[in-house]
């Protein structure tokens, strides 16, 4: 799929995308202060001491539309949240493309991008994630929220995979929907749970 970053499709196979200065692979940080951890590779993100821990981590499961993320991306620099990106993704993060959208907040992102669904699933281990959908069994205002929690969105089409939301069946969201919509666009319903959980983790003091 095609978008405002540009085509993921058309990209050479030794292309690397342009990632903000605070941003990691598999949970290995890209980039920490340019400071090597021990035997020379770069300092696991969730163990540095450098970078202070995201106050949430937002994940968007293979997102496919550039404006949604990008609007994200803007949420969470400015709630200091983490954005998590599971590929294929349907765009690309390329610095001229970044630069094209006009992204000045990007290099101020905590980004992680992970490249499969299972990679994502080695980084979360044994923390339990939210799982936000329209099929979801518990309102978005009624869990009890707290620091570093997680938040996983489905794509714009596709939703969450099936298997994700049968392993975590007690804690999938729904945020309701009055008017006579289908559905809310992804970066609204995004706002909408990042801000309350927020709220409700006692982060705004």
């Amino acid at each position: 799929m095609t978008g405002g970053f540009g085509s993921e499709e058309s990209l050479p196979k030794d292309f690397e995308p342009y990632l903000p200065p605070l941003v990691s692979f598999e949970g290995d940080c890209y980039r920490c202060d340019e400071r090597l951890c021990e035997g020379g590779r770069y300092a696991a993100l969730n163990d540095c001491d450098i970078l202070k821990p995201a106050m949430m981590h937002v994940v968007l499961y293979q997102p496919e539309i550039p404006p949604n993320t990008g609007n994200i991306a803007r949420q969470c620099v400015g709630m200091d949240s983490c954005l998590h990106l599971i590929k294929p993704i349907g765009f690309d993060l390329s610095k001229s493309a970044v630069r094209r959208a006009g992204l000045d907040y990007w290099d101020e992102l905590k980004l992680t991008v992970h490249e499969s669904p299972d990679a994502f699933l080695g980084w979360l281990g044994k923390r339990e994630p939210w799982l936000v959908t329209r099929y979801g069994s518990l309102r978005y205002d009624k869990p009890d929220y707290r620091k570093e929690e997680v938040l996983i969105f489905g794509s714009e089409t596709k939703g969450l995979p099936q298997n994700w939301l049968e392993r975590w069946p007690e804690r999938t969201l729904y945020v309701p929907i009055l008017g006579k919509i289908r559905n809310y666009n992804l970066s609204n319903t995004v706002s909408v749970v990042l801000a309350h959980a927020i709220l409700k983790a006692g982060i705004y003091g």
